[in-house]
């Protein structure tokens, strides 16, 4: 008899607070039909809620103290222990992975890696995918100021012809030409761009994983789907305004419905999936976190991180990922962590015995909050008010304050 292969479905992010009642209201219909089918719940996950050390130890079965990655800027050489697919592949097996944490740089395996979006380089396995991580790549650094290439419409058909030797089919391509057309005729705004680019970013990675999986056919296959974390990072404020006073109604009507659409369109990829594979298969949907509001996101001050690191002269010694009320410090060295926490729980505001700022170390991470962030003016920077809430004053999460880098 033959074996049945495996598509694991990476949903970062999803609650069911929010996939319950969209299936309820019969907009979720390829999860109902997963939920129904099969058996679902809800998982414990780990705190703090730092999304490559979960999936790693989701991958592994193994704590984060054994797979050596416990915060973001890990890469694929530093997990210390198998990972499914390494499993899969060193059994003879083959298999295939889109989108993953910590797969960059990709290596050989039997199949295809296509790393995270989050990779430094561009570089894929098999190497011709390259042009998709180029687009994601371009894409991010773009979205926070980094010079990037623009997409002139001289270069249309060259993209077009790119994005169908990676799997991207016309409908998707007409869809990406649709918003191209629509973003220069409306202008829309930072806030539009931003989900509408999500959305389209689902589309082609579904194309991609779907013609990757005819072309390879593998045992054990994975996507990684981001777009319900990412919307949810900065749309939460929108989708429960109640919580947030003070933010601006029209810009919660606006935008409320963003993150529902979010979980649409992880639906609707996840369809295509399923039809792609002809019931062949076995079926896995995981998250690895959910999310919630949380308080003090309509400060109108925030930290110059850069200035901050330099103070305590580590920059060039940490990784730094940023919260909601606060930021997560990663040390390689625990030496220059434990001075850091010195410095920072003793630091109070001139003249008086106000602590400025919590800090509290947590295995190799220095957790730093804030007391009393606002009358602190010679590092921290006014943020103008605006019609639109910033990234900043939406961040949400469950368990912890959820990721916003930095």
């Amino acid at each position: 008899m033959k074996k049945k292969k495996t598509l694991f479905i990476e949903l970062d992010g999803a609650t069911w607070d929010i996939i319950n009642p969209l299936v309820r209201q019969g907009k979720l219909p390829n999860i109902k039909r997963l939920i129904e089918s099969g058996a679902s719940g809800e998982l414990i996950s780990v705190l703090p809620a730092i999304s490559p050390k979960i999936w790693t130890s989701i991958f592994t079965g193994k704590h984060h103290d054994k797979t050596g990655i416990d915060f973001f800027g890990g890469h694929s050489k530093m997990v210390k222990c198998k990972r499914m697919w390494d499993i899969f592949n060193q059994s003879g097996l083959k298999v295939g992975i889109l989108g993953s944490f910590v797969t960059w740089p990709p290596y050989e395996v039997n199949g295809f890696m296509i790393p995270a979006v989050d990779s430094v380089g561009t570089e894929t396995y098999p190497p011709e995918y390259s042009f998709f991580q180029e687009i994601a790549l371009n894409e991010r650094r773009k979205s926070k100021g980094i010079e990037s290439k623009a997409l002139p419409f001289i270069n249309l058909f060259y993209y077009a012809h790119k994005l169908n030797t990676t799997g991207v089919n016309s409908n998707t391509f007409l869809q990406i030409l649709s918003y191209l057309v629509q973003e220069k005729v409306r202008r829309f705004r930072q806030r539009d761009k931003y989900w509408r680019k999500l959305v389209l970013h689902s589309e082609i990675s579904t194309d991609v994983f779907i013609h990757l999986c005819k072309l390879f056919d593998p045992d054990f296959a994975t996507i990684h789907m981001h777009i319900c974390d990412s919307i949810c990072h900065r749309y939460w404020m929108a989708y429960e305004p109640e919580k947030f006073p003070g933010i601006d109604q029209a810009v919660a009507k606006r935008y409320r419905e963003v993150i529902p659409k979010a979980y649409m369109q992880a639906d609707k990829a996840i369809g295509k999936l399923l039809a792609s594979t002809n019931g062949a298969v076995n079926v896995a949907v995981v998250s690895d976190h959910g999310f919630k509001a949380v308080s003090g996101g309509m400060n109108p001050y925030d930290l110059d991180i850069n200035k901050f690191l330099d103070i305590l002269g580590i920059r060039e010694k940490v990784i730094v990922a940023r919260f909601g009320p606060g930021m997560y410090i990663n040390f390689r060295d625990e030496g220059h962590m434990q001075e850091a926490a010195d410095v920072v729980s003793n630091a109070r505001l001139q003249g008086t015995d106000k602590k400025v700022f919590n800090a509290r170390p947590f295995e190799k991470t220095l957790i730093v909050t804030k007391p009393n962030w606002k009358v602190v003016k010679s590092i921290y920077v006014r943020q103008p008010r605006c019609q639109e809430f910033t990234k900043r004053e939406a961040s949400s999460s469950l368990p912890d304050p959820i990721l916003s880098m930095a």
